[in-house]
């Protein structure tokens, strides 16, 4: 596994170790090509970019409803 150790790089020592081995999962593996991070840094800058993106997108859809329903509601004073 002597390879592997220029891939913790510096975050191995501040994540816990569940998180760690989850990102050590997402690193590219000539036994399992679907693995798509050179090394853990990048991992974990791609997931939290994931992370934020849903996130944001999460937060658009709630505004939308919020948007949607005082719509209808204004539409339903009118008919009345």
């Amino acid at each position: 596994m002597p390879a592997n150790d220029d891939k913790r790089g510096q975050i191995s020592g501040r994540l816990p170790l569940h998180l760690y081995r989850w990102l050590e999962g997402m690193v590219c593996d000539s036994e399992h090509p679907d693995r798509n991070y050179p090394n853990l840094n990048q991992a974990l800058i791609g997931e939290l970019t994931k992370a934020k993106t849903l996130s944001e997108i999460s937060m658009d859809i709630e505004d939308l409803k919020r948007r949607v329903e005082a719509l209808e509601k204004a539409m339903e004073e009118i008919r009345s």
